[in-house]
């Protein structure tokens, strides 16, 4: 199917800067008139690009640990026009590992900057 190939390789695209590397399985089911479904399995995330985003987000403090890999057996994504809610996400198998620890900036209290 053209209009299933194509979601499949726009939502990859939209996706690939999150991933780690390609989902094992990606299928897409479009439903012109009913619901339309994506289901990745095998999904591995990009630790790197997590935690920017999560220094991102706000202060470092707010954030005091690092993503070392996060990966997720099964996403489902289901969206529709016409129901509500119009997008569903399920998530199965999650698996996250963090190292709790804040990042330290250099400090110029106590020193002298003319050294």
């Amino acid at each position: 199917m053209v209009l299933a190939e194509a979601l499949r390789a726009r939502l990859l695209a939209a996706l690939r800067p999150w991933l780690a590397a390609d989902p094992a399985e990606l299928r897409v089911d479009p439903g012109l008139l009913a619901r339309s479904r994506a289901v990745a399995r095998g999904v591995e995330l990009d630790a790197a690009a997590l935690n920017a985003a999560a220094a991102a987000a706000g202060e470092p403090a707010s954030w005091p640990a690092t993503i070392d890999r996060a990966a997720a057996a099964e996403v489902e994504l289901a969206a529709s026009p016409w129901a509500a809610p119009a997008v569903d996400v399920v998530v199965r198998g999650v698996d996250v590992a963090l190292t709790r620890g804040r990042r330290r900036r250099p400090s110029l209290l106590g020193r002298n900057p003319r050294r």
